[in-house]
C-alpha cells in the first residue's frame, strides 16, 4: 500500500544517491530495503533490485 514508482538509474547510483534525489531521510527516521534487505547507504542499486523506503514506525 503506498506509492509505486518505477525508475531508471545510471549505472553506479547508490542507495545514498537514491535517498538524496527523492528527499529520503537518512537514519532512525526511515526503513529502505533492497530486495528485502537492508543496505548499506554506498551500496549500488543494480538493473532488476526493488527499493522500498517506508517511515519508520513505533508502538506497541
Amino acid at each position: 500500500v503506498g506509492n509505486t514508482i518505477e525508475v531508471e538509474v545510471e549505472t553506479g547510483t547508490r542507495v545514498s544517491d537514491l535517498m538524496s534525489l527523492y528527499e529520503i531521510p537518512i537514519g532512525a527516521d526511515s526503513v529502505i530495503l533492497v530486495n528485502g534487505i537492508t543496505p548499506r547507504l554506498n551500496d549500488q542499486v543494480n538493473e532488476g533490485d526493488v527499493v522500498s523506503a517506508f517511515p519508520a514506525m513505533a508502538g506497541g
